[in-house]
């Protein structure tokens, strides 16, 4: 899947338009020692190195979950002679998994979708405009937009499925960054069958059926996309939902760039999809709704700002997506510097970052940005 970047120990999920320019988010690195596992919550205390058998591997209970270190290698693996997951530094005496892009790590083939397809053939401007900005957006409540895409009363659906994991406090702010960043309540959500160890790894809770139905109708336009333009795009095993409560906003950002001092991506995003699902000021459906401009919260999008750029100065165009019920954004994870305005109202949204096939040369690609953005 191409490299990746390690982080600090900590585990740092992201919101709807995804991580701050300085985070390296949705990388799990966690550090135990061999006697004491100090040093990571999520270690049981006093976790020893035992032998295994006759063999020369040891295990260590990490977690809720059983590793195994071969002392003379330095390896760390999921059984003995397993997958490699991580190192042993026998002087120091600690135990590093590597860190893991859990949204690529397992990543399948897109599905495509004739409701995807027709979307596009009927709209060619979409792909255009994301050639050209990086950023499609479109209404599936209007008539010959994405209208097929969302069938009758998918979204209300969605909307309270959603009500229904924030009256339950599935959701909060286990991003861990600044409240003068973000100030958003989070859920990931799986949309793969995946195995318990990796379950706990990805932080997400089972996918309720509107939203993976409403995912794949994402995935549909995305997969469309990806035919035009040849984006080389997987899809994740998890989605996310997102909740801002009155006052709430998301600092300019974009979900994936380029580390000059790694050489690398700070994760494989490479395109942000987002489904809106707030409810309408006059339609109890929310499926054409409107979001007066008073209430905030709108997407604002820096078209063709310099990567360089963190706050928009340098942008050629911009432009604010308020969040309607129903409106569908897609936009270049690496190339779009985006924020969340301050919203007076709570603000729904379901996100899903689909990743790259493989990962290409950091540095070619912040060049090619930098040339479009002059």
């Amino acid at each position: 899947m191409g490299k990746r970047k390690a982080s600090d120990d900590s585990v740092e999920p992201e919101t709807e338009a995804g991580t701050p320019e300085s985070s390296s988010s949705d990388r799990v690195e966690q550090e135990t020692t061999a006697g004491t596992a100090e040093g990571s919550s999520q270690c049981e205390p006093e976790a020893e190195l035992e032998a295994v058998g006759d063999s020369d591997w040891l295990s260590l209970q990490f977690s809720k979950h059983t590793f195994f270190v071969h002392p003379a290698t330095g390896r760390v693996c999921d059984a003995p002679d397993g997958n490699n997951i991580g190192e042993f530094d026998a002087e120091a005496g600690e135990v590093r998994l590597f860190a893991v892009d859990v949204e690529a790590e397992g990543a399948e083939a897109l599905q495509h979708s004739e409701e995807g397809a027709a979307v596009l053939k009927s709209q060619p401007s979409l792909t255009e405009a994301y050639a050209e900005h990086g950023l499609l957006h479109l209404d599936a409540g209007e008539q010959g937009s994405a209208g097929s895409l969302l069938p009758e009363g998918l979204l209300r659906t969605v909307r309270q499925e959603l009500e229904v994991l924030l009256a339950a406090g599935a959701l909060s702010p286990l991003h861990s960054q600044a409240a003068s960043t973000r100030s958003d309540r989070i859920a990931y959500l799986r949309t793969a069958e995946v195995s318990d160890q990796v379950s706990e790894l990805m932080d997400a809770l089972p996918c309720p059926p509107g939203c993976l139905q409403a995912v794949r109708a994402l995935e549909g336009l995305a997969a469309a996309l990806d035919q035009r333009l040849d984006l080389g795009l997987l899809r994740p095993r998890r989605c996310m939902v997102a909740c801002y409560g009155p006052g709430g906003f998301y600092v300019p950002h974009r979900d994936n760039s380029f580390d000059p001092k790694s050489g690398t991506w700070l994760n494989n995003r490479s395109l942000t999809a987002i489904l809106y699902l707030n409810e309408g000021a006059s339609d109890a459906s929310g499926a054409s709704g409107a979001w007066p401009e008073e209430r905030g919260g709108c997407l604002r999008c820096f078209l063709d700002a310099s990567p360089e750029d963190k706050r928009g100065a340098s942008a050629q165009k911009v432009v604010d997506i308020f969040p309607k019920g129903g409106q569908l954004v897609l936009f270049d994870s690496r190339r779009l510097l985006h924020e969340v305005r301050p919203t007076t109202q709570q603000r729904l949204a379901l996100s899903v970052w689909f990743v790259s096939a493989e990962e290409e040369s950091g540095q070619e690609s912040a060049e090619e940005e930098s040339a479009t953005s002059t």
